[in-house]
């Protein structure tokens, strides 16, 4: 009996001894979808501003936000790119080139890092009669319902 509990001691603080390890995982997003995209262009009797919109989804840290610029249907009047309503997301949108910026925490917990990714938005455009919401204009949406694209270090 006393060599049973001996053994069980022995074992019992070896164990103890092993290092446990444990496996964080860092979530660098990778890859993008934007939903919904559409360009708005009012005519020159609309009082309604001139406006894109579109929802931002990515791969890798889980973010979802909506992302939207007034006033304008192009970034190039700014000097930096538009906050979405999650901070973290900015875009830049000119011509039909959207480039999209995300930060998101590094894998050390203490700084942020940032990655970046463009797409080519073909859209569809067809005259915004006078009785819908927007008013009279141009409405320019994407044929599909989502557009993918990669992120990469900016």
């Amino acid at each position: 009996m006393l060599t049973f509990s001996l053994f069980v001691l022995i074992l019992a603080n070896s164990s103890l001894a092993l290092p446990i390890t444990t496996t964080t995982t860092c979530a660098i997003p990778k890859s993008f979808t934007i939903s919904g995209f559409t360009k708005f262009t009012p005519v020159s009797s609309n009082p309604n501003p001139a406006r894109v919109d579109f929802s931002y989804g990515d791969d890798g840290a889980s973010v979802r936000t909506y992302c939207v610029l007034l006033g304008s249907t192009s970034t190039t009047i700014y000097d930096a790119p538009v906050a979405c309503n999650d901070p973290d997301v900015r875009f830049l949108f000119e011509g039909n080139q959207l480039t999209i910026f995300e930060a998101y925490a590094s894998c050390n917990a203490t700084d942020t890092a940032q990655v970046k990714g463009s797409i080519s938005v073909g859209t569809y455009c067809y005259p915004s009669p006078a009785g819908v919401p927007r008013g009279e204009g141009t409405q320019c949406q994407t044929p599909s319902v989502s557009l993918g694209g990669s992120l990469s270090p900016a």
